[in-house]
Order: C-alpha cells, then sequence, then structure tokens
C-alpha cells in the first residue's frame, strides 16, 4: 500500500533533473546569492538580523554584471545570457 503512494525512483530521479534544468535557466550569481542568503538563516537570531543580511546579500547581487544582464533583457524580452559574475 505505501508504495503505491510513494514515487518511483524513476520519477524522483526525474522530478530532481527537471529541477536542476530549472535552477540552471538562472543566473549562477542569484543562485550562490540564494544560498548564502538560506545559509545565513540558520546562524541568524531575529528577524532584524535576516532583514540586514537580505539586504546586505541582495546590494552586493544589484552590482554584478547578471543583474544588469537580467534588467536588461527582460525590458529586451529575450533570453539572458548569464556571465556567472
Amino acid at each position: 500500500m505505501a508504495s503505491s503512494t510513494m514515487p518511483s525512483k524513476a520519477m524522483r530521479r526525474d522530478a530532481a533533473r527537471a529541477l536542476a534544468e530549472r535552477l540552471l535557466e538562472n543566473s549562477p550569481s542569484a543562485i550562490r546569492a540564494s544560498k548564502e542568503a538560506l545559509n545565513a538563516l540558520e546562524n541568524l537570531e531575529s528577524l532584524e538580523e535576516a532583514l540586514a543580511a537580505n539586504n546586505r546579500i541582495f546590494g552586493r547581487l544589484m552590482r554584478t554584471r547578471d543583474f544588469r544582464e537580467g534588467v536588461s533583457a527582460f525590458a529586451a524580452k529575450r533570453k539572458p545570457e548569464w556571465s556567472g559574475s
């Protein structure tokens, strides 16, 4: 009975691959910043600390080439070409 509700190993693998492919469409800089923000949450004790860390990380991200490329691509209605920097 339990096996009928659990996705098969192949289904889980396919879902993981699909998620990885979606993540690869994003800016490497943004992915790194997201990981940094999530990891920082483990060590913070208050909402104020979390917001300050988020602002610091996002502020740094806004100065990257990838951020400028994302804005430019969005305005031009084209796919971005990420550099990872």
